[in-house]
């Protein structure tokens, strides 16, 4: 699967998973791994469990009070952590 079509990868009961657009996909790669090896790539940590594909992302706007929600260009919705913020703003530009 081609790197851009990879929506987020996210870790689940110490599981891995991609997701793009249609299908799920797991991977035996822990998080961290995954990280260190998208480096250079626009792909973001967000939370402790989710890495993002930021050219997929659309908005990050706050949710109540507290949490933030980034929303992916197909509409899936990942909460964005405050300690990764500002990373993923500096690598979105913003």
């Amino acid at each position: 699967m081609p790197l851009g079509d990879i929506l987020y990868v996210e870790t689940v009961d110490g599981r891995v998973f991609f997701y793009d657009s249609e299908r799920v996909y797991e991977t035996p790669t822990k998080l961290y791994q995954l990280e260190e090896r998208l480096t250079g790539a626009p792909f973001a940590r967000v939370s402790k469990s989710v890495i993002v594909n930021l050219r997929r992302v659309r908005s990050i706007k706050r949710e109540g009070n507290s949490r933030l929600v980034a929303t992916l260009t197909n509409g899936e919705r990942v909460v964005v952590s405050r300690q990764y913020l500002p990373v993923v703003k500096e690598r979105l530009g913003i």
